[in-house]
């Protein structure tokens, strides 16, 4: 086996590791969720929106690879925001100019 292939043989198993450990906690969550009284899935909610966001945030932060191009992604983002808002603009724009014409005589 050459090195390739065990690179993504390795890729391959992280992918299924990842896979198998969603599926396992949607399906714990699923088969709680049948007994638990229902304030107990919006305390879930509340406390995942909460603590695991901020938290997988920072551990994210801290193992990814900063240095590169970091300024590509923001610049991609920001540009499909003013990309929508323009495109947004101008369909409002075309639509109130064509409500407000006078209709065409026959």
């Amino acid at each position: 086996m050459g090195a390739t292939s065990l690179a993504v043989l390795a890729a391959r198993v992280m992918l299924l590791a990842l896979y198998l450990r969603l599926a396992s906690g949607v399906l714990v969550g699923w088969l709680l969720g049948r007994w638990l009284p229902p304030r107990a899935s919006r305390w879930l909610g509340l406390s995942l929106f909460w603590l695991g966001t901020p938290l997988s945030n920072f551990v994210f932060l801290r193992r990814a690879d900063l240095s590169g191009a970091i300024w590509l992604a923001p610049v991609t983002a920001w540009g499909a925001i003013l990309l929508g808002a323009g495109t947004i603009w101008l369909w409002l724009h075309r639509r109130a100019t064509r409500d407000r014409a006078p209709p065409k005589a026959a």
